[in-house]
């Protein structure tokens, strides 16, 4: 059986944001693809997302942003 990609959404209360972590199966010649699905998912869908991390498979996305940009990455990874 095949792992399967993993997402991770983390609410902060205080800052209205989810912190989003994108992990799938790894080997030394792959890369993390969820980085540029990230970067297409928000181009699609124009939400406002941030970078605080050198990991480009952790985003910020604001909480009222959050719904748009799951269904998004649903379907760019369906």
């Amino acid at each position: 059986m095949d792992p399967k990609p993993v997402m991770l959404c983390i609410l902060n209360h205080e800052q209205k944001r989810y912190v989003i972590v994108g992990v799938n199966k790894q080997t030394q010649d792959s890369k993390n693809e969820f980085g540029n699905k990230f970067t297409a998912a928000v181009e699609n869908t124009k939400v406002k997302m941030k970078y605080d991390s050198f990991e480009s498979q952790v985003i910020e996305v604001s909480e009222d942003d959050f719904i748009t940009f799951i269904e998004e990455i649903c379907d760019i990874t369906s």
